[in-house]
């Protein structure tokens, strides 16, 4: 999980970008797209609520095939990002693809 405030922060926002996006030919094998939805500039830090509201602190990634992101899933299992363990689950395509992230 990423924290609200590394989203809001253009720099560490780019730098998790990009580490994630490193990992494309290692443990995201078969990615096709990745999203990190962001923060409102506006947003408080200390409102809780918006934390879970369109998919805030998550990081969803698409593969090209159900058996890509299994192998993925299976490379990620236990798998730690910036100090926290990466919780894993697989999201509906079609959300995915209308741009619902929850």
């Amino acid at each position: 999980m990423i924290s609200i405030q590394d989203l809001k922060n253009e720099d560490l926002f780019n730098k998790i970008k990009t580490s994630i996006h490193s990992q494309r030919n290692k443990l995201l094998e078969g990615s096709v797209q990745i999203e990190i939805p962001r923060p409102g500039i506006d947003m408080m830090f200390n409102d809780v609520k918006e934390y879970f509201k369109n998919g805030l602190t998550k990081v969803f990634i698409k593969f090209d095939s159900l058996d890509s992101s299994i192998a993925a899933f299976e490379k990620l299992d236990g798998w730690c990002f910036q100090g926290r363990k990466v919780l894993l689950g697989f999201y509906d395509e079609k959300d995915f693809d209308n741009g619902i992230y929850i």
